[in-house]
């Protein structure tokens, strides 16, 4: 494939026919090609949604088994909360990114991933276990002088693109639409687990995941936040005329405007 010839829609397609849950978590994600990346990420957008982005230059250049393990990839960052509630610290480094990929490259085939990718149990990883946290993975790195140093001299990064989930650990989005994000998040997975288990079909979701997941599920959300939110989003303007205000288009001819909000929430 070349750049200009690659379409996602194929691969998704191809992935989701065989992948029940990533079916159901791809159809809640925006994917937006962009040549403003290297490779490929995922965000919370303005409005509270999921979003992916990829570059078509690095997608192309992919096997079809490595594009679908790029997509179970980014899908998983979004899965197990890597944009909402498991950002580690107060500032992104590198150790952070790793560690974020060490815990999703877990729960994903060898053979589905690009050669560059850090994967738990192989290469300068052999001696980290697989299938643990992101935090588990951050520690342990921090903890370990000569893996660190050994990453340091190697140059050692993230596969993807993590910098869209902001430049600190607290992201770039307030804490209202981050608690927005994952409540649909929640929902997601809810509607998600409930159709694996209607079909009895996973996929390659491993015994471990489905856990996570379904322990997800159970939490509670902060409804405060979201109601926060929801109360300062909604808004109703009321205008009136006042002598007041100079009116921008026919100024000392007419009245001005005076806009005056207040809330519309029935509870």
């Amino acid at each position: 494939l070349t750049p200009d010839d690659f379409d996602l829609q194929n691969d998704i397609v191809g992935l989701l026919s065989a992948e029940t849950f990533f079916a159901h978590v791809s159809r809640n994600i925006q994917k937006i090609p962009t040549r403003s990346l290297p490779t490929a990420g995922v965000r919370i957008n303005e409005g509270g949604y999921y979003e992916m982005l990829y570059n078509p230059d690095f997608m192309s250049g992919l096997t079809k088994e490595q594009r679908f393990g790029v997509l179970m990839h980014e899908y998983l960052h979004i899965t197990l909360a890597h944009l909402t509630s498991r950002l580690v610290g107060k500032t992104f480094d590198r150790v952070m990114n790793i560690a974020g990929d060490l815990a999703i490259n877990s729960h994903i085939p060898e053979n589905k991933l690009p050669g560059e990718c850090c994967i738990p149990e192989k290469g300068v990883f052999a001696d980290l276990p697989a299938k643990q946290a992101m935090e588990w993975y951050y520690n342990k790195i921090k903890q370990d002088k000569d893996l660190s140093e050994k990453l340091n001299a190697m140059g050692l990064d993230s596969m993807d693109d993590h910098d869209l989930w902001g430049d600190n650990g607290e992201s770039n989005i307030s804490s209202e639409m981050r608690a927005v994000a994952k409540a649909r998040l929640k929902e997601m997975l809810e509607k998600a687990k409930q159709e694996c288990d209607k079909k009895n079909s996973w996929g390659s979701v491993s015994q471990q995941l489905q856990a996570e997941i379904r322990k997800f599920c159970s939490g509670e959300i902060d409804w405060k936040s979201v109601l926060r939110y929801f109360i300062r989003c909604s808004r109703r303007a009321d205008k009136t005329h006042t002598v007041k205000r100079i009116n921008k288009r026919f100024p000392y001819i007419h009245a001005g405007t005076k806009v005056s909000r207040k809330s519309n929430i029935a509870i």
